[in-house]
């Protein structure tokens, strides 16, 4: 029985380049007929596994619904993502690239503020003061909240 295998490997960026050295580094050569444009893709002699090209997000989401069986992806991506989600992905291996740094910024008025918990009392300041609560700007509110309320 010849099953085919969805591997996801993300279509751009640092994430995808360090992936590839992965499979550079281990003799796996990747097809791609159009180059870094291309959607699709294979692996030399293992005509089994089709290679799809996605964005990280999308790749967490695949995994998920069952549409990809292998994929490379953020673990950021992957805590960021729904609890059922993250319920539906075994996570095999984490390599040691693509790590990312939070940086917690305020604005230069915010003299005072140096550590997280000089910007949790100014918050309860900012709170009495504006009748509202200091706004936070994230792509991961998921972990900026985690991170905050820890």
């Amino acid at each position: 029985m010849n099953t085919m295998i969805n591997l996801g490997i993300p279509s751009k960026g640092r994430l995808r380049k360090d992936i590839l050295k992965v499979f550079e580094k281990n003799k796996l050569k990747i097809i791609s007929e159009r180059g870094e444009r291309d959607l699709l893709g294979s692996i030399k002699n293992f005509p089994e596994i089709k290679i799809l090209y996605l964005h990280a997000r999308e790749i967490i989401d695949r995994l998920a619904d069952g549409s990809l069986d292998i994929g490379f992806s953020g673990y950021d991506l992957l805590r960021e993502s729904e609890t059922n989600t993250q319920k539906k992905i075994n996570v095999i291996k984490k390599y040691k690239f693509g790590i990312a740094t939070l940086v917690v910024a305020v604005p230069d008025v915010f003299i005072d503020v140096q550590t997280c918990a000089d910007l949790e009392e100014i918050s309860f300041e900012f709170k009495d003061k504006k009748k509202r609560s200091l706004r936070v700007g994230t792509k991961y509110p998921n972990l900026t909240r985690e991170f905050l309320f820890a």
